[in-house]
C-alpha cells in the first residue's frame, strides 16, 4: 500500500511542476491525527506533525540538498509502520549502469518514538532499507508449471554487500508517547519501492521507484 500512494504522490507532484519533498510537506498542513485500519485488529496512528519533522529533517540532509550529478536522479518517499507508530521517510540517489538501475546513497529519517537504543534503531533501518531495495530492484518470483522456480538466494538474490549503498540515518526527536520502543521489537522497515515491514522497506520502494523514473524517458 504504501509503494502504490507513494508512487502516486510522485506522479502528481510531477504533473504539478513541484519538488517531491515540498509537495509532500504542503499537504501535511493539517495537524489532525488519524487512524487507518489496516486489518479489523490493527490499527495504525499517523500524526501528521511527526511525519512533516522526519520529512524536514530529511531534507536538511546532505544527499537532497548537494547538487546532483549528470545523469543522476533523486526520489523521497514516507510512511508509517506499525512497530510503533514509527514515521519514516527515505531518499535515494540513483544512477543507470549499461542500463541497470545502481544505487548511490540513502538516507533514512525516523521517528520512533523514544529510541531506547540508537545504534539497533540505526542498525534496523539500514537492514529495512537493504530489505526494501532487495525486494525492488532484484528479488523476484516466477512460476513454472504451478511450481515456484527459485530455490534460494542463488536465484532470489538479495542486495549484496558490494551493491549497497551507503547508507545515513537520522533519527529525529519525538516528543510522541509510545509504550514500545524500537529498540524492543521489530522496527518499521518500508521506505523504497516495494513493501516490507521494517523501517526503511516499502518507502524504499517507493523511492527507488521514484528516482529511477526520474532518470528514464518513460515511467515504469
Amino acid at each position: 500500500m504504501t509503494a502504490a500512494v507513494e508512487c502516486f504522490m510522485d506522479e502528481l507532484a510531477q504533473l504539478a511542476g513541484e519538488d517531491p519533498l515540498a509537495f509532500r510537506l504542503k499537504h501535511l498542513a493539517d495537524n489532525a491525527k488519524r487512524e487507518f485500519a489496516v486489518t479489523d485488529s490493527l490499527r495504525l496512528s499517523f500524526d501528521p506533525a511527526r511525519m512533516r519533522r522526519v520529512l524536514e529533517a530529511l531534507g536538511k540532509t546532505a544527499l537532497w540538498t548537494a547538487p546532483l550529478a549528470p545523469g543522476h536522479a533523486r526520489g523521497v518517499a514516507c510512511g508509517i509502520y506499525d512497530s510503533p507508530e514509527c514515521h519514516a521517510a527515505v531518499a535515494v540517489e540513483m544512477a543507470l549502469r549499461d542500463g541497470e538501475p545502481w544505487l548511490r546513497a540513502a538516507t533514512v529519517a525516523v521517528d520512533v518514538g523514544t529510541a531506547v537504543n540508537p545504534s539497533i534503531v540505526q542498525a534496523q533501518a539500514m537492514g529495512g532499507f537493504v530489505m526494501g531495495a532487495s525486494a525492488a530492484l532484484r528479488e523476484r518470483i516466477t512460476w513454472q508449471r504451478g511450481e515456484v522456480e527459485q530455490r534460494g538466494f542463488a536465484d532470489y538474490p538479495p542486495l549484496r554487500m558490494r551493491d549497497c549503498p551507503s547508507i545515513e540515518v537520522v533519527i529525529v526527536p519525538s516528543g510522541a508517547d509510545l509504550d514500545a520502543f524500537i529498540g524492543a521489537v521489530d522496527a518499521p522497515a518500508g521506505v523504497l519501492l516495494t513493501g516490507g515491514n521494517t523501517v526503511g522497506g516499502s518507502d524504499a520502494a517507493s523511492k527507488r521507484r521514484d528516482a529511477v523514473e526520474r532518470g528514464l524517458p518513460a515511467r515504469l
